[in-house]
């Protein structure tokens, strides 16, 4: 094998299907907790998910110049199985078939992964239930939870799952999503005291003309975070490849600012002030005056920090735990003053 040969297969990696075979395969399986193991619906999906993964493998190989087998459009896609004038009844029984195990949406947990599904389901969701509200007065999770619906509750329910962007089907990872919910509903955020980014804005170092400049920026920035999110949120795109590019994004327009204002304490005071009091992302705060955030905060909380602290054993009472670890807040003093 020759360096050209390596450069080839490496060549040939780039774009493939890898992330989005392996979702419609999860979508796939979390339809399978609709039936029963016995019916006709659960061994089709179970071979499907079968031959999901040799076409994932194939996929996989495409790098060494094997030609990947495709996923049907039956298996994925609703317009596939769409039933079209002259369709015989063998054909119109077979795509009412598919279409009834179709998977081509994905799983309810994935939309803590895509933000882009959360925005949608978050959005029908909140508008079913306005309706739900107003025709039967009670939600959607309230009439699903009492399980007992007159006719026209049935048609309310049946209308909104056959139109919900995402698969509410009770798979194991679903279930899992739901509890974990149902776990934290009702948690509200303790209050910390500690000092705030704007109680170290310091207003009277601000000049206007840079404010406007920067402005102008971060309104530049927020357009190009949009278009790369919509470019990217899709789930068959490469995480790191999204990341690489919303962090150049991040460091260009830092570096456009310093251009505009030299001068990091009142670049600091610009971009609080626009982050904090008229809403632009932070993000670009903390990445091009991070550390002078850091410094002020921690000045004016004359040098003391407080975290979390990983605890092990029983001598000490934790305050939380996560992810199966115990915490306590620890206190240290990192000010000139500090003793």
């Amino acid at each position: 094998m020759t360096e050209d040969d390596l450069f080839k297969s490496n060549l040939q990696g780039f774009g493939t299907k890898i992330g989005h075979i392996t979702n419609k395969i999860t979508a796939i399986t979390n339809l399978m907790a609709n039936y029963s193991p016995e019916s006709k619906e659960y061994q089709v999906l179970k071979y499907r998910t079968q031959c999901g993964q040799k076409i994932q493998q194939d996929e996989i190989d495409s790098a060494k110049g094997v030609k990947p087998f495709k996923m049907p459009k039956e298996w994925e896609s609703f317009k596939a199985n769409r039933i079209k004038d002259g369709d015989s009844d063998d054909v119109i029984a077979r795509k009412n078939f598919n279409f009834k195990i179709c998977a081509e949406k994905y799983p309810y947990f994935f939309q803590y992964r895509y933000l882009s599904m959360k925005r949608d389901y978050d959005a029908y969701k909140n508008a079913a239930n306005s309706v739900s509200i107003s025709k039967f007065n009670k939600t959607i999770s309230e009439m699903k939870k009492n399980g007992v619906f007159s006719n026209e509750e049935l048609e309310f329910i049946k209308k909104y799952d056959a139109n919900c962007p995402m698969d509410e089907s009770p798979g194991v990872q679903n279930r899992i999503c739901w509890a974990v919910e149902r776990s934290i509903d009702g948690l509200k955020t303790a209050k910390i005291d500690g000092i705030s980014c704007l109680e170290v804005l310091n207003c009277a170092n601000i000049s206007q003309n840079s404010l406007i400049k920067v402005r102008i920026l971060c309104d530049e920035f927020k357009k190009e975070v949009q278009k790369q999110a919509k470019k990217y949120i899709k789930i068959d795109q490469k995480d790191g490849e999204s990341f690489k590019n919303s962090t150049e994004i991040l460091d260009f327009y830092a570096s456009e600012m310093y251009k505009i204002c030299p001068n990091e304490e009142e670049l600091c005071d610009i971009l609080i002030e626009l982050c904090y009091n008229e809403g632009y992302n932070k993000d670009i705060l903390w990445n091009a005056c991070g550390d002078v955030v850091a410094s002020r905060l921690l000045n004016a909380n004359g040098g003391y920090i407080t975290y979390p602290k990983c605890v092990s054993g029983n001598e000490i009472e934790p305050l939380f735990a996560c992810c199966g670890k115990k915490y306590v807040m620890e206190t240290l003093c990192r000010g000139d003053d500090c003793e």
